[in-house]
């Protein structure tokens, strides 16, 4: 807070605090509390300032015990005007010193949801719900529910959109646009994929971040998808839920060929998956219900006994499945 306060984080770190002072209201008590310290500073016109001096002002004036002292790197000077300037604008909030020319700009304030190796569950503002797929971050600016409901999405996630007419919401990813009042579908759109779209509920605005003018309204039980290149828009049918599998955790199969059970695996395990042999076109019927992905290989090794699959991994972490034709 002591480095803040004196402007001497560097911008990852005051975006770091910034976050933190805005998710935590405690702090921002202890913020505050510091504020009010540094305006009763002595020896504050125009003289030179002595940071460790001031924390130590600070630290008592603040009602609650820190629980971790900051230390100072260096007894640094800095005048009274430029830690003026600083104060202002964090009381003005939103807006940064950009160097100590006294230039300032202004910075909405993002918040940002973000999904490793596990999907995770968001409730937004406006009360719609959002799986969030593994190896995918959303966010969205401040004024979310009130004055927008806008979001970007790099990833995969499911959604679950409250119905509101007059503010319509809107995804936006690096090659596509999606806008509805109020529906349930499910969006993948990964960096170099083709973006995918299956509309479980209502209808779906959606378009071509290239072209927007070019609406496509994807209806209920269609599934939409937005080729690597983000020229064109093909639909058709969806014919099973598998593209859920990611959250549900089933996986059903009907005659299904192994080259689309592999597209499918891929989709739910976040892996690529490489055919080698002659297995491409084995057909499978299976349901797997909340099973990892080995315990699936392993079953379809025992399905194709005499195709003898091998499964291995490469150096980049890729499921090369290899077999013989199947014989039943």
């Amino acid at each position: 807070m002591a480095k803040y306060l004196a402007n001497e984080l560097n911008e990852a770190e005051k975006i770091d605090f910034e976050q933190k002072l805005a998710a935590n209201d405690d702090l921002n008590e202890e913020f505050r509390l510091a504020l009010n310290a540094w305006h009763s500073v002595e020896n504050s016109d125009n003289q030179g300032f002595d940071v460790e001096k001031a924390w130590g002002k600070v630290a008592q004036s603040t009602e609650k015990n820190l629980t971790r002292t900051i230390p100072l790197a260096s007894r640094r000077r800095f005048t009274f005007l430029k830690i003026a300037a600083t104060l202002i604008i964090v009381l003005t909030t939103g807006y940064f010193l950009s160097d100590y020319t006294g230039v300032i700009e202004r910075e909405p304030t993002s918040i940002m949801h973000v999904a490793s190796t596990e999907f995770k569950e968001i409730t937004l503002p406006d009360g719609s719900s959002i799986k969030l797929k593994a190896n995918s971050t959303l966010s969205y600016e401040e004024g979310f529910g009130d004055m927008h409901r806008s979001v970007e999405l790099s990833g995969g996630a499911d959604f679950d959109v409250q119905r509101n007419e007059a503010l319509p919401f809107v995804i936006r990813t690096d090659r596509s646009a999606v806008k509805v009042l109020g529906t349930s579908f499910d969006l993948s759109a990964y960096p170099n994929q083709s973006v995918e779209l299956n509309v479980r509920e209502g209808l779906v605005n959606f378009t071509s971040a290239s072209n927007e003018d070019q609406i496509n309204e994807v209806a209920a039980g269609t599934r939409a998808i937005l080729d690597k290149k983000a020229e064109s828009i093909s639909t058709q049918e969806m014919t099973n839920d598998n593209y859920a599998a990611w959250w549900t955790g089933k996986l059903v199969f009907e005659n299904t060929p192994i080259a689309e059970v592999a597209k499918d695996l891929e989709n739910t395990y976040s892996i690529s998956i490489e055919l080698k042999g002659d297995i491409r076109n084995c057909p499978l019927t299976a349901t797997y219900s909340n099973k990892s992905l080995t315990e699936i290989v392993e079953l379809i090794q025992l399905t194709f006994t005499d195709s003898d699959i091998k499964a291995t991994y490469s150096k980049e972490n890729t499921l090369i499945l290899d077999g013989k034709a199947c014989t039943n």
